[in-house]
């Protein structure tokens, strides 16, 4: 059955993706290292990617790799549920068409959701564009570049969701106590 979902999606144009489906199986054969995680009872990770048929594959994969996974296909869309719901981190495209693009959206999330602003990764066809590079050099972002394999994009949402976990436990260096 899941050869069946996933076959048309190595079909759509999107070179190198053929070689995530087998890294997907190796990864759904383990789901013990993912089907455990903490993350399955927290907050959610929002994903944004205008090619709708790469964003149902992610949000598949991902759920599939033991994450929650909230999918939004537009900047703006992004830009509303991140007004209105919690998330662990944000996963987003870097080029997005029309005005708000995954840089725009990193610039709100740092304005408004600063907690979130470690827990942001970009997605981008090319990491030497010189527009990705001026943006990692700008946010501190980490980047993925297309094509990429679902256990490494797993791995990166577990890093940086883990620094937003680590932002809520441990309180601000004036609220702790002086113990000198």
């Amino acid at each position: 059955m899941l050869t069946r979902e996933l076959r048309p999606l190595t079909r759509c144009g999107y070179p190198g993706y053929q070689d995530s489906i087998p890294g997907l199986r190796r990864l759904l054969k383990i789901e013990s290292n993912y089907g455990d995680n903490h993350m399955t009872e927290s907050l959610p990770v929002l994903v944004v990617e205008d090619e709708e048929i790469l964003l149902a594959f992610l949000k598949t994969a991902l759920e599939r790799g033991g994450l929650k996974i909230v999918a939004a296909s537009s900047g703006a869309e992004a830009l509303g549920l991140l007004a209105r719901v919690n998330f662990a981190g944000v996963v987003s495209d870097l080029k997005i068409p029309g005005e708000i693009g995954g840089a725009e959206i990193f610039d709100w999330v740092h304005e408004n959701r600063p907690e979130l602003s470690p827990c942001f990764l970009f997605i981008t066809g090319n990491v030497t564009d010189p527009y990705a590079v001026a943006v990692q050099k700008r946010t501190g972002a980490l980047f993925i570049e297309k094509p990429f394999r679902i256990a490494l994009l797993i791995e990166l949402i577990k890093k940086i969701t883990s620094r937003n976990v680590q932002a809520w436990v441990e309180p601000a260096p004036e609220a702790r106590p002086d113990l000198g």
